[in-house]
């Protein structure tokens, strides 16, 4: 099994490793930010590559990111991604089509190995656990591995869960996701504008009954 971590190239990542788009989807489910004829809960490519840049920044508080989630839009309207030759390639799900993904999604601006990590998990592929500090306080907090570092979480992750192979990171985060509904309750109980509070910076507790 196999880790990526966050790098100066994950710039769809925010400094503790979270999705940008988590962000996005926060001010989009309060109601904070409002798009000009959106359609759904969730902006399609065609508005927000249409969207101010500094307006983007001031809502969502996405500082220069903002500039790249506009772009990345933009160049899947322009058709400068294509989604068809992904898709392609995902076809069967092999190791080896992990391998093609990966390397076509590190052309695009801003996806660093932990952003391309994530993306791919979401195309289906969970051998392979994104590692960023949010994992280390994880396997810390709940593992109680003392001098775990992001050099040293390949094999701590490797020892826990690669008996779930090739289902690792499903067996990660379904465990990860119980710890945070033990100290904030369950997700589907709270109101949206809570969504934001669900962080590793937000675990005061020092230690996590398994």
């Amino acid at each position: 099994m196999e880790t990526s971590t966050v790098g100066e190239t994950d710039s769809f990542y925010d400094f503790e490793g979270l999705p940008i788009i988590n962000k996005l989807d926060y001010q989009l489910s309060s109601g904070i930010l409002c798009l000009p004829n959106a359609q759904e809960n969730f902006p399609s490519p065609e508005e927000l590559a249409n969207v101010d840049v500094n307006y983007l920044a001031s809502c969502c508080k996405l500082g220069y990111r903002s500039q790249w989630i506009v772009s990345l839009a933009q160049d899947i309207v322009e058709h400068k991604i294509q989604f068809s030759k992904l898709e392609e390639i995902c076809n069967g799900s092999t190791l080896y089509s992990y391998d093609e993904l990966d390397k076509e999604l590190s052309g695009i601006h801003g996806f660093g190995p932990f952003t391309r990590a994530y993306i791919l998990m979401c195309m289906g592929f969970y051998h392979k656990i994104p590692t960023d500090s949010e994992t280390i306080r994880h396997l810390k907090q709940f593992h109680s591995i003392k001098n775990c570092t992001v050099r040293t979480s390949r094999k701590n992750l490797e020892k826990i869960y690669g008996k779930y192979a090739p289902f690792q990171f499903l067996a990660y985060w379904f465990e990860m996701w119980t710890c945070y509904e033990e100290i904030f309750g369950k997700m589907t109980q709270m109101p949206p504008s809570n969504y934001q509070l669900i962080t590793g910076t937000n675990m005061k507790v020092s230690e996590i009954k398994k």
